[in-house]
């Protein structure tokens, strides 16, 4: 993994103990990287979600030992099976198959076996849903790690990360700052992709929402209605809408994809 000269890396903490083999370090510039017992300091790639670059972690708390002795106990168990069952399946080897002492080491070999594959479903089972309950299943956002370890958060109000260039991949903590909920409202209206989404979304209606009485049809024969001239107050009565609904249609704040009736 190739390394910056500016960069700087941090141990990320967390607020449970687990068993894994495992340390994840977050840098300055947005990295982040793990070490564990198959591969030092490797860069993880994460995924994205809504342009988001998460990291996603199964991490496992300790064993109960409720839990540990009672799978102890199973495994000594299974351990016991396997140690008369050798022998007796080495014997079964060596024997002629008509000699009456082959006869009863297969029968025991059968018996033998056959508890211990039940034996070892039931360990299966319990270790399985044993390591279920012990797992943690954590989703990190990478700007909320960068910004927890590199980021000054002015008070307990500021609950929010936004990044300053709009760029929900640039995580470098030089673009990440924690902001409340009311700055966050702020910033995100200046967003570039906001503001062309207002601009797709001008003048137009989804005319499959229940909130809206208006259809293309309705509003071409509104259009027609103002045009001849027909005050806005009647028109409103005709479509059972409001005046300020057909001043905004006439001065083609809404609707203004569509032409009136000819």
């Amino acid at each position: 993994m190739a390394n910056f000269d500016n960069e700087t890396w941090k141990t990320v903490k967390f607020d449970f103990e687990f068993t894994n083999d495992f340390k994840l370090e977050v840098s300055n510039l947005g990295r982040v990287r793990t070490t564990n017992m198959m591969a030092e300091e490797r860069l993880l790639k994460g995924s994205l979600i809504n342009n988001y670059r998460v990291i996603v972690l199964k991490l496992y708390k300790p064993r109960a030992a409720k839990a540990e002795k009672r799978l102890s106990v199973l495994r000594t168990n299974l351990s016991k099976i396997v140690k008369k069952l050798s022998p007796l399946k080495q014997k079964v080897k060596t024997r002629v198959t008509h000699d009456k002492q082959f006869i009863a080491y297969k029968k025991e070999v059968k018996e033998l076996q056959d508890l211990y594959d039940g034996l070892q479903k039931i360990y299966r089972k319990e270790f399985n849903a044993d390591l279920k309950l012990r797992t943690v299943n954590r989703t990190l956002l990478v700007h909320r790690l960068v910004a927890e370890y590199f980021c000054d958060k002015p008070s307990d109000g500021h609950k929010q990360v936004t990044h300053l260039d709009h760029n929900r991949k640039n995580n470098r903590a030089n673009n990440l700052k924690w902001i409340t909920q009311v700055e966050l409202n702020v910033h995100q209206q200046k967003s570039p992709h906001v503001k062309s989404a207002k601009g797709n979304l001008k003048g137009k209606r989804n005319e499959d929402s229940k909130h809206y009485k208006l259809t293309s049809t309705k509003v071409m024969l509104m259009k027609k209605r103002i045009n001849e001239g027909k005050s806005l107050s009647t028109i409103a009565k005709q479509f059972k809408v409001t005046p300020m609904q057909v001043s905004r249609i006439k001065n083609g704040q809404n609707w203004s994809d569509v032409r009136a009736a000819t």
